[in-house]
């Protein structure tokens, strides 16, 4: 019998941390300007790394987005920040109640450098389950 993977319970993923954690203001499309609580982290003995965005409290509805990149890379949990208009999934997250998760998935390379190929599946599990800390 296959068990389902439980992130919490992961002695790899038990060590988060957060290296950033600030006030900032999203500049939307319409000019009005919304803002959230953006912090960005990883975890101990890990090349994982992740970017959280959080509306303001009183905005917050109880769900999150979390983006899962096809490629992969060791800079990817900040692929979102820069974006605007119609790419900007930041400010979809916090203008719809939601938060935002995006992590570079445990890669230290472009396209990934790990011959463990569950890395990508159990960080983004790891990096969703601290989001909710």
């Amino acid at each position: 019998m296959r068990m389902i993977y439980d992130a919490k319970t992961d002695p790899q993923f038990q060590d988060g941390y957060i290296d950033i954690n600030e006030k900032r203001v999203r500049k939307m499309e319409n000019g009005t300007e919304m803002p959230y609580r953006y912090m960005h982290g990883g975890f101990t003995g890990t090349a994982v790394r992740f970017s959280l965005c959080f509306p303001e409290k009183e905005a917050y509805e109880g769900r999150f987005y979390q983006y899962l990149s096809p490629f992969p890379g060791p800079e990817e949990e900040l692929a979102s920040l820069d974006k605007d208009g119609e790419n900007d999934k930041i400010a979809f997250c916090i203008t719809h109640g939601a938060y935002y998760v995006e992590s570079n998935m445990g890669s230290g390379a472009v396209f990934t450098n790990t011959e463990d190929n569950t890395m990508t599946y159990r960080s983004s599990a790891a990096c969703a389950e601290f989001s909710r800390k």
